[in-house]
């Protein structure tokens, strides 16, 4: 399966929708679930840009995350939508 990258800000009153600014990636159909929290710890210390963090994710049977920002966490997910990750989002 191939996605765009795109962001959607969605709360109880407002929707946005960046649009596509990327090419489409393949996203893997199995979760290297090891591999993508390396690849993660990687990005969140400045070790990759956002479009390689991207890649990452799809190679790794990643489709995408939700950021709450109500509840200060972001979750990532795969193809079928199920939740492969949750963290707390530092304030």
């Amino acid at each position: 399966m191939l996605t765009e990258t795109q962001s959607i800000f969605d709360n109880e009153n407002n929707f946005a929708e960046t649009g596509k600014k990327y090419d489409a990636l393949e996203i893997t159909e199995n979760v290297n679930f090891e591999n993508f929290k390396t690849r993660l710890k990687l990005h969140q210390q400045g070790g990759t840009d956002y479009l390689t963090f991207c890649k990452d994710c799809a190679e790794n049977g990643v489709e995408g995350w939700k950021m709450d920002l109500n509840e200060m966490t972001c979750t990532y997910f795969d193809k079928k939508e199920n939740d492969i990750l949750e963290e707390i989002v530092p304030s």
